[in-house]
Order: structure tokens, then C-alpha cells, then sequence
């Protein structure tokens, strides 16, 4: 669905179904078209996985259960220095708002650790072939590749960069931790790093069983989207709001301020609480790293 489609959808729901809550959309784009319908109707609108630091400001009714993506690149961008004493880097990005986005932000935090970006290059989304820009990105010398975007092109291309001989240790983004990334990128994925918001082996009774259940449906119904991470966030946005209603019924502003002063809701993804911006506060953001065709949390 088009942003259009999604702010009809928004309209729809709260026009003609009256919904107290909307959940979603997923992507930053699409939330912020659909933020203001749903401030301008006191509506509760809570989007499980836009990253935009826009969201902060979109408003009291506006909240979030993911993490910010500038946080998220700063976390990528201290954990490659300390683990790899970068130097320099190479970017790799999707040209559309979520990878160039990405991209400045890695640049910014570069720059705060004192390392230098020596090239950059953009793919488009639909793109394949990335051998071009590759090539080009391989005349330079750098300790680190970057490739914000989306795992449909990030996982050929760095399948492609270790083919032309590109060996640096790579990075990505909130996306690419899906069981679709590895499978696309195969052994070329070993090492690359990314920011997460779910841990699978989070040690709690609900969380134990949510595992459970989430496999035994893939299990039941393989032909459906495989990423726990996107599913655990969404869960916990829906048991939140459940449990809203639950105290206080179904009026939004009531919806509201349940969710501005819940604290240290018991979720699959952590200890849950909003801040005054409506942003999800749950404890940091965890490193992955692909081992073994797995991606395994770092300490």
C-alpha cells in the first residue's frame, strides 16, 4: 500500500469504525502520513516499527514500541569502533527516505568518533545488480561497509560485495535481522551487525510461551512473513493496549494517559514504559551479529 492508501485506511477506521486505537502503520513514512488524521481525532495511533526521530513530534496521541533509528546508529556505529577500531567507511545505501535517512545519521556519528566516511554510493529499491556501484567502492581503502535499506536489496548486495573481494566487516540496519536476510545473503552474511529491539532468549514465563506459539504458527503456516522481532514489538503494542482497556475502557484520551504513565509493563521484549514523547523505554538497544547462520545477541 501506497502513504495515500494508508491514510484513507487511517480515515476509514476512525470516521467510519470509530476505532479508539489504530496500531501500525509499520513503516516511518506511513506513520507519519497518518499521525495527524489520528491527533486531529484524539486518536491513540501506535506504530510498532517507525524508526523516524519525526515521530518524537507527531504528536500526544502518537506513540511508538521501537526504538529511534539515530539511536540505533549511534549504538551500530560505537560497537563497529570498539570492536573493529574502525577507521574508515564505506556506504552503501538505499535511495529512499529510510536508507538515506540511515545514511546521514552513520555520517554524523562517524564524524563524532573520528572516522572517516571515504565513499558513498545509493542503490534504488527493485535493484539487483549492485556490481557497478561495488566496483566502485572497492578502489577505495575502508574497515567497515555500511548498507542501510531494505533486506530485499542489502542481502544481494553484500552477497555481491564478498564476491568482487570486498571482505570489510559489515553493518545494516533494523531490517535486516530476519531469517530472509541470511537466507538471502548466505555465507556473505557472516559477522554483519545490526541493532535489534527483541531478544528470543529474554528469560520470562510470557516471553518462553510467546516462542513457542510464534514457531508453532510459522510452523503451521510457512508461507507467511517470517520475523519474530517485527512480531514480538507488535504483540507487545497489542497487550498494551489490551490491558489499557482493561483498566481504564475505551475512550482514547483515557487509552492515552494509561499509556503515558505505564510503567515497567511486563512484555516479550522487556520492561515496557513512554516516555514524554511517546517513545518506548525499555532498557537499550541490542547488538546482533550473524554466527553460524544465526544472529546472536552480543554483550
Amino acid at each position: 500500500m501506497c502513504i495515500r492508501d494508508r491514510v484513507n485506511a487511517a480515515n476509514k477506521l476512525i470516521s467510519l469504525d470509530k476505532v479508539p486505537v489504530i496500531i501500525g502503520p509499520m513503516m516511518s513514512g506511513n506513520t507519519l502520513a497518518a499521525a495527524p488524521i489520528a491527533e486531529d481525532n484524539g486518536v491513540v495511533l501506535i506504530s510498532p516499527n517507525a524508526t523516524s526521530p519525526k515521530v518524537s513530534e507527531a504528536g500526544e496521541f502518537i506513540f511508538r514500541g521501537c526504538s529511534r533509528i539515530d539511536m540505533q546508529s549511534e549504538a551500530l556505529v560505537k560497537y563497529a569502533v570498539e570492536k573493529y577500531g574502525v577507521k574508515k567507511a564505506a556506504i552503501l545505501y538505499s535511495n529512499e527516505p529510510y536508507g538515506e535517512g540511515f545514511a546521514k545519521l552513520l555520517k554524523l556519528y562517524f564524524e563524532e568518533y573520528g572516522v572517516e566516511v571515504v565513499v558513498e554510493e545509493s542503490f534504488m529499491r527493485g535493484d539487483t545488480d549492485f556490481k557497478a556501484q561495488l566496483t566502485k567502492i572497492s578502489g577505495y581503502e575502508f574497515d567497515l561497509l555500511c548498507v542501510p535499506g531494505y533486506l530485499q536489496e542489502t542481502a544481494p548486495a553484500i552477497s555481491q560485495a564478498r564476491t568482487i573481494g570486498i571482505t570489510a566487516p559489515s553493518l545494516g540496519g533494523f531490517g535486516d535481522m530476519a531469517p530472509l536476510y541470511i537466507e538471502l545473503a548466505g555465507y556473505a552474511g557472516e559477522g554483519h551487525i545490526i541493532t535489534g529491539e527483541y531478544d528470543e532468549d529474554y528469560d520470562t514465563p510470557k516471553n518462553k510461551a510467546f516462542v513457542k506459539k510464534y514457531y508453532q504458527y510459522i510452523k503451521e503456516n510457512p508461507k507467511d512473513p517470517n520475523n519474530i522481532m517485527f512480531a514480538a514489538i507488535t504483540y507487545d503494542m497489542v497487550y498494551l493496549v489490551a490491558e489499557a482497556m482493561k483498566e481504564v475502557g475505551t475512550d482514547p484520551t483515557a487509552i492515552k494517559d494509561y499509556l503515558d504513565t505505564v510503567s515497567d509493563f511486563d512484555g516479550v521484549t522487556g520492561k515496557l514504559s513512554f516516555d514524554e514523547n511517546g517513545d518506548v523505554v525499555k532498557g537499550g538497544i541490542y547488538i546482533f551479529e550473524v554466527v553460524d547462520g544465526k544472529y546472536v545477541k552480543m554483550d
